[in-house]
């Protein structure tokens, strides 16, 4: 985190002394992560995005603390610094509100996809029988959560079939269906795999706004997702399963409710929310939201 944060100031100074001279031509610095630190105090109208907050989320272990806790400074640096900060929506905006960024000065506005991948009515066919199909996707990363899953699966009495994507290690299992692809970078696989599914399975200890929540929402699947970043303006009891995270029970329950008959609703409502996350209505509602606030 050190190096990080050694490395995330040298970039944005490279950045600012790039463009200093020509910084008053600009009406808007827009700033992801980082790279607004250096102009802070700089620009009339900068704009910044820390996406999902995550040194400011619930830590799991001591490293992880320590790492977030280092993160920190520059963070709150960057945000108290910034004309506009940008949240995802969710938790993330209560996050903000609790640091002391006033709410004048937070914007909402999630993540997106492309157009192109959501599914049309044409396309989308609904499964009708048959086990239901999970699919999990992610990094191997501890705040991915997928030990909360993998100790799920060794405890639920209920036959699950389930797909894992991602450099997850591999659990044996003589009761439950377990397919690992292991580390896939074609999206067009990816997008193959998510439509054979039925419900998405996201177990994430701290989010922002996870895409692939976003394309297996476009590809007309259920998800069951904890409740982390901005998790909640996506799932809702409509389209899915809201969890706790790091919460056990809470996952075998939901897995052992679930029934087929309750998917066909589900998937149609993921789908026909998916049509308001493309980057075309993000990118115009973002740049008419900062324009009613400078009327």
């Amino acid at each position: 985190p050190g190096h990080y944060v050694r490395s995330s100031k040298g970039y944005s100074n490279d950045i600012f002394e790039a463009i200093k001279h020509k910084l008053s031509t600009f009406d808007v610095i827009y700033a992801q992560g980082f790279t607004g630190y250096a102009f802070v105090g700089k620009h009339k109208n900068l704009i910044v995005n820390l996406h999902g907050l995550e040194m400011f989320q619930k830590s799991f272990s001591f490293t992880e603390n320590l790492k977030k806790i280092i993160l920190r400074p520059l963070a709150l640096h960057v945000l108290k610094g910034a004309n506009i900060v940008v949240s995802l929506g969710g938790r993330l905006t209560d996050i903000l509100l609790k640091l002391g960024i006033p709410p004048h000065k937070v914007l909402i506005s999630p993540n997106g996809i492309d157009a192109k991948i959501i599914k049309t009515d044409h396309q989308y066919s609904e499964t009708k029988s048959g086990p239901v199909k999970y699919i999990f996707i992610g990094r191997n990363e501890k705040r991915k959560g997928y030990s909360v899953l993998t100790n799920a699966i060794s405890i639920i009495e209920k036959r699950i079939h389930l797909t894992i994507i991602g450099d997850f290690p591999k659990i044996e299992s003589d009761k439950h269906t377990l397919n690992f692809t292991g580390l896939l970078t074609s999206k067009d696989e990816i997008y193959g795999l998510i439509d054979k599914a039925d419900i998405l399975i996201s177990t994430s200890l701290s989010e922002g706004m996870p895409t692939v929540i976003l394309e297996a929402m476009a590809r007309g699947k259920a998800i069951i997702a904890t409740d982390v970043g901005a998790v909640s303006t996506l799932v809702n009891e409509a389209n899915g399963w809201l969890i706790e995270p790091n919460n056990l029970d809470d996952l075998i329950r939901n897995l052992n409710n679930v029934q087929r008959s309750s998917l066909v609703n589900r998937n149609h409502v993921s789908l026909e929310k998916a049509n308001s996350f493309t980057w075309d209505k993000i990118s115009v509602e973002l740049l008419a939201s900062f324009i009613q606030r400078q009327t």
